[in-house]
């Protein structure tokens, strides 16, 4: 999901998460969530987040960066 709310999902699978989409509400109203959460992350200034641990940072970097395995 975090790749099609990007839009770096490649086509075929776009295509397919596309379809799904219009018969799932509930995918619906995550994607709308993770948009939300996308466009807030990007408000950020470094003084947002000055105080938090560096190993807490550097680890949610890698998680909002790194695609998911399965």
């Amino acid at each position: 999901m975090p790749l099609y709310g990007a839009v770096f999902l490649p086509e075929p699978g776009a295509l397919g998460f596309d379809q799904h989409l219009e018969g799932c509400p509930g995918c619906r109203a995550a994607l709308a969530l993770w948009r939300s959460v996308a466009g807030l992350a990007g408000l950020l200034i470094a003084a947002d987040v000055a105080g938090v641990d560096p190993y807490v940072r550097e680890r949610f970097l890698a998680v909002l960066a790194a695609p998911r395995q399965r």
